[in-house]
């Protein structure tokens, strides 16, 4: 069964957790107020979920998956989870208080897309091995939930909706791109993260323990575009936002700044791509 949740809310994280179960044991049979956000970490679990329109669903989750067991629907455990099972949980609703967190979830054939313009539509589990992304949002709630910040419930709600992103974001994703989209996202963090160099590819192939073949195809496969042309055509919108913002550097810096040989390496690839000199994007400076 797929449910929709709401981005616009606010909502209030009452729980949030890791949970190792040494002995085998059923998931509480219970109905809850809040939605309970299970991720597998390692281990194997089977939880029924009753719906009174979809009727009885038997979950099974297994590790890298995420559960979603929506407030108000009777869920409990159908076996008992394999030893050693490990997760974290996230108890969500919505606020205020007085407003019930199922209103924030609603089941799929009882609404229209329209009504759901600004929501995600998620199924009940979710294979999520390769998303290291979705993980850390997890990880993050959990951290933030312990904490003594007086910003807390702010960050714990902005924190899952961003989790309810990444999660739809996979959802629209092909199960290669899913399956990928960790290492291409490690990869183009670090090329963001070093913008004053030009890498090859046979350097960032080194780097990452891969072939040059596996990672222009991992690539071609999350950006449809090889690693270089990825790589250029994201030096060429930095160079142009900082061209804007900076007025007062030199091009030949730019290109410095950049990786690029020199100014007249840069105005070529610039005006390519942009069909403008980079001269032409210059804010002037503000009268004195």
């Amino acid at each position: 069964m797929n449910y929709f949740f709401e981005l616009s809310e606010t909502r209030r994280i009452s729980e949030a957790n890791y949970n190792t179960f040494i002995r085998p044991a059923f998931h509480p049979d219970r109905v809850m107020t809040d939605h309970d956000f299970l991720y597998i970490l390692d281990g194997k679990w089977e939880i029924m979920l009753e719906s009174s329109i979809s009727g009885p669903e038997l979950l099974q989750a297994q590790t890298g998956d995420l559960v979603i067991l929506p407030a108000g629907l009777h869920h409990y455990g159908a076996s008992p989870c394999t030893p050693n099972c490990k997760n974290m949980y996230i108890h969500a609703s919505v606020l205020p208080d007085d407003k019930p967190a199922a209103a924030d979830c609603d089941l799929e054939c009882s609404s229209t897309d329209e009504e759901h313009i600004h929501s995600v539509l998620l199924p009940s589990v979710i294979h999520c091995s390769y998303n290291t992304a979705l993980t850390e949002y997890f990880s993050d709630i959990i951290t933030v939930c312990w904490s003594d910040s007086a910003w807390k419930s702010r960050k714990l709600s902005f924190l899952f909706n961003l989790l309810l992103c990444e999660i739809k974001e996979q959802q629209e994703k092909a199960p290669t791109v899913s399956k990928h989209m960790s290492f291409v996202d490690s990869v183009a963090r670090f090329l963001q993260e070093n913008p004053q160099r030009f890498f090859t590819t046979a350097e960032v192939a080194s780097l990452f323990y891969v072939s040059e073949r596996t990672l222009n195809n991992r690539f071609h496969e999350v950006y449809h575009k090889t690693l270089y042309t990825w790589q250029m055509e994201q030096k060429l919108e930095m160079v142009r936002q900082f061209l804007k913002t900076n007025p007062g550097i030199t091009l030949r810096e730019t290109a410095s700044n950049f990786g690029f040989y020199d100014e007249f390496h840069l105005s070529r690839v610039f005006k390519k791509y942009f069909g403008m000199s980079p001269k032409y994007v210059r804010i002037p400076p503000a009268p004195k």
